[in-house]
């Protein structure tokens, strides 16, 4: 910080502390200069002098995290049992959203699966029916994050959704691949046929779903 003060020459500025204060009288003289001072005085030092803020600016960079952490085990080495302390700021703030943004991703997801799950198995009542939609989306999450990795694209709390409507709205359409599959086969004996007609009555109406639904 730095401290504004008159002087013969005018105005002088220069940091509120040159070194960390030793002997007693250097402590004193450090509490008079910052609890005198108005710009500092119920801003950064409580008017009771038992509560004070320490500002420390980072930039803005991958090892916020790590940064933080190497502050709260600072303050925990140091901190008496009578002390409190409290983290705010930007950076903090969205650390703590990126982790529980994670931990929400981590619990909602296979909760999303399982719904799905038990969906298809009621549907389907088939390993099939069941494994094939699932696997599809669960391999198009997989490329989706790998995706967003590559480009550098963070989890924040728009796209940390991502996963989760790609599982639910993706399976969508593989149910309506294999309900189509079990209508035609029910009709034909030969599989290779089968697949065909079923792509056939599925390629183009799948895509154009999505794009509907996306201009929408």
């Amino acid at each position: 910080m730095k401290i504004i003060e008159g002087s013969e020459e005018g105005i002088e500025v220069s940091p509120i502390l040159e070194k960390i204060p030793e002997s007693d009288n250097e402590i004193k003289e450090y509490r008079m200069r910052i609890t005198t001072n108005r710009l500092y005085k119920d801003t950064f030092i409580s008017r009771d002098q038992k509560a004070a803020i320490i500002l420390i600016q980072i930039e803005e960079s991958e090892k916020r995290e790590n940064i933080l952490k190497q502050i709260k085990a600072i303050i925990d080495q140091n901190k008496e049992d009578h002390e409190q302390y409290r983290i705010a700021g930007k950076a903090a703030t969205l650390t703590e959203v990126k982790n529980i943004i994670t931990k929400d991703l981590l619990f909602l997801s296979p909760i999303v699966v399982f719904v799905i799950l038990f969906v298809l198995f009621l549907s389907f009542r088939n390993l099939r029916g069941v494994l094939l939609p699932i696997l599809t989306v669960i391999i198009s999450v997989i490329w989706t994050l790998g995706i967003m990795s590559i480009l550098k694209i963070p989890l924040s709390i728009m796209t940390t959704v991502v996963p989760t409507i790609l599982i639910a709205i993706g399976s969508a359409y593989g149910i309506h691949i294999i309900n189509r599959y079990i209508h035609e086969i029910k009709n034909r004996e030969d599989k290779k046929h089968t697949i065909t007609e079923t792509i056939k009555h599925t390629a183009l109406a799948t895509p154009t779903t999505q794009i509907k639904r996306s201009r929408k």
